[in-house]
């Protein structure tokens, strides 16, 4: 698993960013009393447990990873279970791989009960499979277990039926309601400005990204600051590697806004570095052919056009003419 993936798996595994995940993504299907306490800030941490468990096989860990969160709910348990998926390409048989790994789940809460599950009365905690997907292609796979199983309506009597949730980072895929999963509006979470960093949609380029968390900084609670900073570092490190920066010297927190700034301040300033080595670089091997590639660059970052002109001193129309000629 690499870095970014590292990164999603801790974010995920955070009690507050998880009960976050939850209040965003899970209206209508947690009970009612959950999300009033969630709605409130007084849902318990003593009643969240992060299983140290993983049922992804070894040799599908570089596509996958799963996070497993038991929740005590009035007497009863339930479990939240959280595949990350980190290909870009879509899985077909993700309604099949979340069955298998839920009936794992299951067998290991029958092992743990013991003699207790002999018992008429022992039911099975119920297991809510979310899939977590920040790829570039539209997530088409069968949300539905029965979609995937031919003449289901026939034997529907005898075959497991259940849905899964998806989470997935694209711009056209909402929070459930009307919003874009990462869009930033109003006064953020910490959990919203995280999907925000790792959404790779965005048309801002890495100045603009650089100074957008900037201004929420100033704007968002100190609880919010907190766990921010708890994750941070760790986005901007990806977005960096993604420009092909290299990161500055740091631990893998940041531990508030006065050691975020330094950080912001890194990346605009390699930044700009970089686009003065491609200047530089243009003209020894022609202005104009180097020039292109700049620019190349600048909107493979997602820079708008308009950024695009202003720091190469460009019009709109000769930066089109300019890559019409490549």
């Amino acid at each position: 698993m690499g870095y970014r993936d590292n990164a999603f798996k801790r974010m995920i595994g955070d009690k507050q960013m998880f009960l976050r995940f939850v209040k965003k993504f899970m209206r209508g299907i947690i009970p009612e009393k959950m999300a009033d306490q969630l709605g409130a800030g007084e849902f318990p941490l003593g009643n969240l447990v992060l299983e140290n468990t993983t049922f992804v096989p070894s040799d599908l860990r570089d596509k996958h990873s799963d996070v497993v969160w038991r929740i005590s709910l009035d007497g009863y348990e339930a479990y939240f279970y959280i595949l990350i998926e980190h290909q870009s390409s879509v899985d077909f048989l993700m309604p099949f791989r979340l069955l298998n790994y839920m009936t794992q789940l299951w067998l290991r809460y029958v092992t743990d009960a013991g003699r207790d599950a002999r018992r008429k009365d022992f039911k099975l905690p119920p297991i809510v499979p979310v899939v977590f997907y920040e790829g570039e292609r539209k997530w088409s796979a069968d949300l539905r277990f029965s979609d995937k199983v031919r003449s289901f309506d026939t034997f529907s009597r005898y075959v497991p039926e259940f849905e899964y949730k998806l989470v997935s980072l694209r711009e056209d895929h909402t929070d459930g309601f009307e919003n874009p999963v990462w869009e930033l509006s109003g006064t953020p979470s910490a959990l919203d400005i995280i999907l925000y960093l790792s959404t790779p949609f965005r048309s801002e380029g890495l100045l603009e990204v650089s100074e957008k968390v900037r201004s929420f900084l100033q704007i968002i609670p100190d609880s919010e600051k907190e766990l921010l900073a708890k994750h941070l570092s760790g986005y901007l490190k990806i977005l960096l590697d993604r420009e092909g920066i290299a990161s500055p010297d740091s631990g893998e927190e940041i531990f508030d806004e006065k050691e975020a700034e330094p950080m912001l301040a890194y990346i605009e300033k390699e930044f700009k570095r970089a686009r003065i080595e491609g200047r530089e670089e243009g003209r020894e091997e022609g202005r104009e052919e180097g020039l292109r590639a700049v620019i190349q660059r600048m909107f493979a970052s997602g820079m708008a056009t308009s950024l695009v002109s202003e720091l190469t001193g460009l019009t709109a129309d000769e930066i089109r003419d300019l890559m019409k000629e490549q």
